[in-house]
C-alpha cells in the first residue's frame, strides 16, 4: 500500500507547482510560459489567460522522477 503512496503524492507534488519553474522566453513577440518540475509538463496559451495545455510524457517523466526520490529518501530514512 505504501509503494502506491509514493506515486500519488508525487503526482500531487508536481501538479501543485509547489516545487516548480517557470520558463519564459525573452523577445519581441510573444513567446507562452512553461510550467515543469524538473521537466516541463504545462503550458500556458498565449490567446486566453484561462487556458493550459499538458504535455503527458513531460508529466510522466515529472512523477517517476518525484517518485524516485521520495523512494531513495524513505529507503535512505529507514
Amino acid at each position: 500500500m505504501k509503494f502506491l503512496l509514493i506515486p500519488v503524492i508525487a503526482l500531487r507534488l508536481v501538479l501543485s507547482l509547489a516545487v516548480g519553474v517557470e520558463y519564459t522566453c525573452q523577445g519581441p513577440e510573444t513567446f507562452p510560459s512553461f510550467y515543469g518540475s524538473p521537466f516541463v509538463f504545462q503550458k500556458k496559451s498565449i490567446t486566453s489567460s484561462l487556458e493550459y495545455y499538458y504535455n503527458i510524457s513531460g508529466l510522466i517523466a515529472c512523477v517517476l522522477s518525484w517518485s524516485a526520490l521520495r523512494f531513495l529518501l524513505d529507503k535512505l530514512l529507514h
